[in-house]
């Protein structure tokens, strides 16, 4: 059992900074917008990469505003790397399947699948601030 090693344990630097590049090439033309800011960072030793789509609370976007860079992003990401659930310490309430965290002006984090963003079977009120993936190892 010493041998094993957690699924996201192996994300290295080289792994780190294509994930890096490639979300900031995925969200260039967002980022050209100064009310768009990515951050994308590794998180604690042993727990993946952290990637995050916000903008001020007054310049809070609608999900139409992203969707379209969003969603093929999503089916990138997902076809390259593992997203991971949300380490317990963000939210021990998370289903098991919800991958994504957004977060909207005035509410609590709501948690989605990656199917759900995708296929866009999910309902938001109101103004979203900030996007979340927890993201592991390459597949």
């Amino acid at each position: 059992m010493k041998h094993l090693r957690k699924f996201n344990e192996d994300v290295s630097q080289d792994d780190y900074e294509d994930l890096k590049e490639f979300c900031e090439l995925s969200f260039a033309y967002l980022l050209d917008d100064d009310k768009y800011h990515l951050n994308v960072f590794l998180r604690r030793p042993n727990e993946g990469v952290f990637i995050q789509i916000y903008t001020s609370m007054k310049d809070s976007m609608q999900w139409n505003d992203i969707s379209n860079h969003f969603i093929p992003f999503l089916i990138l990401l997902e076809r390259k790397y593992n997203i991971d659930k949300p380490p317990i310490k963000v939210d021990p309430f998370c289903e098991p399947n919800q991958r994504i965290r957004i977060m909207v002006k005035g509410k609590k984090a709501m948690y989605f699948s990656v199917d759900d963003i995708i296929d866009e079977k999910f309902s938001l009120k109101g103004k979203i601030f900030e996007i979340s993936i927890f993201v592991g190892s390459k597949k």
